[in-house]
């Protein structure tokens, strides 16, 4: 899958701030045609795959939960190394996917964008490859699987959700570094936006941890 490149955009008029104090929360426009759908939270992890004697690992898409979209296109619940899958119309999506920009702010300081070099932004909408979601057969994950290499699963699963006009996007949340160490404890606001329109695909917030 084409991986989309973390952007920073020239203007941050699109992001307002709706209260201030601890609970404050930029402002966002949910886009009027594309609404997230079929959002899951898991994370990266290794499965086997159980062969007679031989016993294999694969990478996998991991600990899978349903996440019950808020207010339109808001994900909530997220923490640092949680990843999410989100599926979106495919039609709609593609008329307008060159123009998608990820923007990241602390939440409590909404006029400056987090930027590409300072982890605890999610720097990129494809990260989970769909072989990682459609596993491999033989496993015991109980998700579902496939035989075939790596690529043809993921090309297998592009497919499918093809037929029924839906295009996969997915983002990890990552931890801060020292560069970033002193907004440990901070909440970090991320919306994908449309700058033509200033409406988003999704919005999320979590707390911006530190390393493990």
């Amino acid at each position: 899958m084409k991986t989309l490149g973390f952007a920073v955009v020239i203007s941050v008029s699109s992001l307002l701030v709706l209260s201030t104090g601890a609970d404050a929360r930029p402002a966002y426009k949910c886009h009027k045609k594309i609404t997230p759908k079929n959002v899951i939270k898991g994370n990266n992890g290794k499965y086997e795959i159980k062969q007679g004697l031989q016993t294999r690992k694969q990478n996998g898409f991991l600990g899978r939960s349903q996440i019950k979209v808020q207010n339109k296109c808001f994900i909530p619940d997220l923490r640092s190394d949680d990843c999410v899958l989100v599926h979106l119309p495919k039609k709609a999506f593609e008329a307008g996917h060159s123009r998608w920009k990820m923007q990241c702010v602390l939440s409590d300081n909404p006029g400056k964008l987090i930027t590409s070099s300072m982890r605890g932004a999610l720097n990129s909408t494809s990260v989970i490859d769909g072989y990682k979601v459609l596993t491999k057969c033989p496993n015991s994950t109980g998700y579902k699987c496939s035989d075939g290499d790596n690529r043809n699963r993921s090309r297998r699963l592009e497919k499918e959700l093809a037929k029924k006009d839906l295009v996969m996007r997915s983002f990890c949340v990552p931890r801060s570094h020292m560069r970033a160490g002193k907004n440990v404890g901070k909440k970090v606001f991320c919306q994908w936006l449309d700058p033509q329109t200033s409406t988003v695909l999704f919005a999320t917030e979590y707390l911006f941890e530190g390393s493990k």
